[in-house]
């Protein structure tokens, strides 16, 4: 999901430059939380800015809702409300993932620290497994190193 498309979406890692994650993981992740890029392992958020583009989602999902309704009765036919309700929740549905996807960008998250206090870093393994396993500054990744290899292992 790089080159074109994935500039085109906003879905660049500032780390690494490769695909941060999938289309449906991008429409359906929260501006709250950080995530592991796909591509590298580091962590990555979606943009604050993300929440005016919901509001923008709203916006448009009233106006098409309102406008189904105007013109339902200028047809004389009726639209009773929660088809109208149904219309308006699917359009926002539609129209805020489409936002999210295509203008929010995916920022790095710089060095986070947890409650703990915490930053994020290698550390040894805690469960014996690797050499290093990678704090996130929340909790720790799958992300582990031996020997300067990087891979993937879960924590459990």
């Amino acid at each position: 999901m790089g080159g074109v498309w994935g500039s085109m979406m906003n879905n660049k890692c500032p780390h690494c430059d490769g695909a941060a994650m999938g289309v449906l993981q991008k429409a359906t992740r929260g501006f709250w939380k950080n995530y592991e890029c796909d591509s590298c392992g580091r962590m990555v958020r979606l943009a604050r800015s993300g929440i005016a583009w919901r509001v923008v989602a709203l916006v448009v999902a009233l106006v098409v809702a309102i406008g189904s309704s105007e013109a339902a009765m200028a047809a004389d036919s009726a639209m009773d409300d929660t088809t109208n309700f149904l219309l308006f929740v699917v359009t926002f549905i539609v129209v805020a993932a489409a936002t999210q996807i295509l203008f929010v960008p995916v920022v790095a998250v710089d060095a986070p620290v947890s409650q703990g206090g915490q930053p994020a870093a290698w550390h040894p393994d805690p469960t014996g497994r690797h050499e290093l396993r990678y704090w996130n500054g929340f909790e720790w990744s799958e992300t582990v190193s031996d020997g300067g290899v990087e891979s993937q292992d879960p924590v459990t």
